[in-house]
């Protein structure tokens, strides 16, 4: 088993706490990545911190869960016959025996920017799996299109619209009216997974998917 991980948000691998439990951790505090990367240079690995400077990323089979959710929102579903207008996801949380678990929901209706994709990750989900429910995951489409504005027939520059990647006001009032989870959201478009709601934060994609193989 690996032993515990510790990344910065722009996924750079700081170092390891010595402990072989496989977990991983976010740094977002930039004082803490600099006291961690100091303690690696001095002790060969990460030092206590403290609880508001970082926290425990999801495990790996959620974060597999994740990475299916990216490719099927990609990929056609229903009224979205070319992929990246429509967004997938689900719910978060323990089994009976308290490992980590991802459950998919219902994929989100079809949309075009810059109307603003939809998902409810409560929807199709047998939420009685749970022992206990942590967040839900969602991934905000990559599709762009070309608006047609009067402009355009002066430039030589395409402009194309796209989903908001970020979590959008819809994404921080959910989180608000359902308080305690960590939530993630996925930008396809700029490879960049974001987290809101009890903790804040944001990493690359290719990290956030690729961690937990050994190096």
């Amino acid at each position: 088993m690996l032993a515990g991980d510790y990344y910065g948000q722009d996924g750079t691998f700081i170092g390891s706490d010595g402990v072989e439990d496989g977990r991983f951790y976010l740094i977002t505090d930039s004082k803490a990545v600099k006291a961690a990367k100091n303690a690696v240079k001095r002790t060969g690995k990460v030092e206590p911190l403290a609880d508001a400077a970082y926290f425990e990323l999801p495990a790996a089979t959620v974060r597999d869960a994740i990475g299916a959710a990216l490719q099927r929102s990609n990929s056609p579903f229903g009224d979205d016959r070319q992929g990246g207008f429509h967004e997938e996801g689900g719910l978060l949380g323990s089994d009976a025996s308290g490992r980590p678990m991802a459950l998919s929901a219902n994929p989100g209706p079809f949309a075009l920017p810059p109307a603003t994709a939809t998902f409810n990750p409560f929807a199709g989900v047998d939420a009685g799996r749970f022992s206990s429910i942590s967040g839900s995951f969602h991934i905000h489409p990559a599709g762009t299109v070309a608006p047609l504005t009067p402009d355009m027939a002066f430039s030589n520059i395409e402009r194309r619209l796209g989903f908001e990647e970020a979590p959008g006001r819809g994404d921080l009032d959910w989180a608000k009216y359902n308080p305690g989870l960590l939530n993630v959201v996925v930008g396809a478009r700029n490879d960049t997974v974001y987290f809101y709601g009890t903790r804040t934060g944001h990493m690359p994609l290719k990290v956030f998917l690729g961690f937990g193989r050994r190096r």
